[in-house]
């Protein structure tokens, strides 16, 4: 019996050791929000039971356009991309890995959508939402945008 704990003990460590990350979570700078929704982001996968693992990336330098669904996080803009953002994204020959989050100032306003990748102005499948954050009249906007976000990462993998 404690040779097959020991063995299950050392499956479960190997396993968690070489757990390929499913999709990567980029954020340009180390903000109060985008430090929060990469909290969020990991929380949600737990509660809504979504079988993906994320991998956390600050900046663009190390990207790897070819190794699965790439969430780019758009922060401390109330309306349009950051130029960083655009100016990477229009670099890469195939977009469709790739997933805009934007998540805008707008003050106490509470607000969600998606545009396709063809209503997009820079090519990808777009989540925007509101950055406000109250912990429960904004609760059911963010649960809303991360399970439209895991579910564009689902249909990339």
């Amino acid at each position: 019996m404690k040779k097959i704990t020991v063995l299950l003990f050392m499956l479960l460590i190997s396993m968690s050791l070489f757990a390929k990350d499913n999709f990567t979570v980029v954020y340009l700078d180390r903000t109060e929000v985008n430090m929060e929704a990469t909290v969020y982001i990991k929380k949600q996968l737990s509660v809504q039971k979504v079988p993906l693992n994320v991998k956390f990336l600050k900046g663009l330098s190390k990207v790897d356009s070819t190794s699965g669904p790439i969430v780019l996080l758009n922060t401390g803009v109330s309306t349009g991309i950051d130029p960083r953002l655009e100016a990477f994204i229009k670099t890469q020959t195939d977009t469709s890995r790739f997933v805009l989050a934007n998540a805008y100032k707008m003050g106490a306003k509470i607000f969600f959508s998606t545009t396709p990748m063809s209503n997009s102005s820079v090519g990808v499948d777009e989540i925007s939402a509101s950055s406000y954050y109250d912990g429960k009249n904004t609760e059911a906007m963010h649960q809303q945008w991360t399970a439209e976000l895991f579910s564009l990462v689902q249909a990339r993998l």
